[in-house]
């Protein structure tokens, strides 16, 4: 079954069904009147009668998933059976759909209960929501909104570069709406949207020493929950990881002698599209780390917060005091990825189609914002030739 056989699929006078090859129970249903929707049929552990539950909708032309999307969102809803969730119960038990201004009201506090953002990012995102989002779609439902109506809007935007920070807001809100299952896709995914300059800062040599000496500060028994996150800190910076990948691991994810971790694709960013979990190579460095930290706290999560039955969470102030002791300023926690990949980079071994695997970017448009740095294995390359014949 290919996306041409959905597209193509003809209208009959009664309801049916297309079988496709993955997972098992999923199909494209075609009613009457034209309207196509990808469903997942099952039977829930320990009752008889099978359930319904809707994948998404598939007329393209109206905005619908694409067959390969829509196998990926029902390999993970498989999935979930298969440990045993009824997933239309669940579905259930969250409520009401929600409209996009709830869902942005919903985001931003989640953001800072977790402290993903500051109370000044925080307002930013508010403002994006009062004044450019909840005009024109606040009082949609969350899955009525087409990446049609979207791109429409935003190509009329008065302001491309604001229209772009809008963008990528409302795209994030829409990938933590599917992590709550609140929503089967994004309808910004695959929107056009001005981004402006790439902001892309490193630590040199000197400044690294000075962070360094910084996080010695942060002992265990002077406090151990500073002394936890100064360790997740490390972590980022031995692995060019994101910080939601560290702060949100769990020790089932070490694979000890094998020497990565491996981030099931429902729990990372590129996962939610790849539908592939997410290798962190881990060096000596790494595991001695984590042995550490596995001693000092038992815990399911490998940064445990203050509750140890919970990830850390709300750490900004630690980060703010840290980088005050360095004397950085204009330094963010995303910064350390960037730094790992300057390293990498210039490390002169990597390509840029390996630095994108170690970075877990989805596409290689992401990670060309370091072939810049690639230039010194260039002019070592040339330097080279120039030797071998005399010049």
């Amino acid at each position: 079954m290919k996306q041409s056989d959905i597209d193509s699929a003809e209208i009959r006078s009664k309801k049916y069904r297309l079988a496709l090859p993955k997972p098992s129970g999923f199909y494209c249903e075609i009613t009457p009147t034209g309207t196509k929707r990808f469903i997942l049929r099952y039977r829930p552990q320990g009752l008889r009668n099978k359930k319904d539950f809707k994948i998404g909708p598939a007329n393209r032309e109206k905005g619908g998933i694409t067959l390969r999307d829509a196998t990926r969102l029902a390999e993970k809803e498989y999935a979930r059976i298969i440990h045993g969730e009824d997933i239309t119960e669940v579905k259930k038990e969250i409520g009401p759909e929600l409209t996009i201004e709830e869902l942005l009201k919903k985001v931003i506090k989640h953001k800072l209960d977790k402290g993903d953002c500051g109370k000044k990012q925080a307002l930013n995102y508010d403002g994006y929501a009062r004044n450019w989002i909840n005009p024109k779609f606040g009082k949609l439902l969350i899955s009525k909104l087409t990446k049609e109506q979207f791109q429409e809007w935003l190509d009329k935007h008065p302001k491309p570069k604001t229209g772009g920070h809008v963008a990528q807001f409302l795209k994030a809100a829409y990938n933590l709406a599917i992590d709550w299952t609140l929503v089967d896709n994004n309808p910004i995914l695959r929107t056009q949207f001005v981004t402006g300059d790439k902001r892309t800062r490193y630590l040199d040599r000197d400044e690294l020493v000075a962070f360094s000496e910084a996080l010695k500060k942060y002992e265990r028994e002077d406090n151990p929950l500073r002394w936890r996150f100064s360790q997740c800190v490390r972590l980022l910076l031995l692995t060019g990881a994101r910080l939601s990948n560290i702060m949100e691991a769990r020790w089932e994810w070490i694979h000890w002698n094998m020497g990565f971790m491996a981030i099931p694709a429902t729990e990372h960013k590129t996962g939610r599209i790849t539908g592939e979990p997410y290798y962190i190579n881990l060096g000596e460095s790494a595991f001695k780390i984590l042995r550490e930290l596995k001693e000092e706290c038992d815990s399911e999560w490998v940064i445990a917060g203050k509750d140890p039955s919970k990830p850390l969470n709300g750490y900004r102030k630690i980060w703010l005091d840290l980088i005050k002791d360095c004397g950085f300023k204009n330094f963010t926690l995303h910064d350390l990825r960037h730094s790992y990949a300057s390293y990498v980079a210039n490390g002169g071994d990597a390509t840029l189609l390996q630095l994108q695997k170690l970075l877990n970017h989805r596409s290689a448009e992401s990670t060309q914002r370091y072939a810049h740095l690639f230039n010194k294995k260039a002019r070592d390359l040339n330097d080279a030739l120039a030797n071998e014949v005399n010049l």
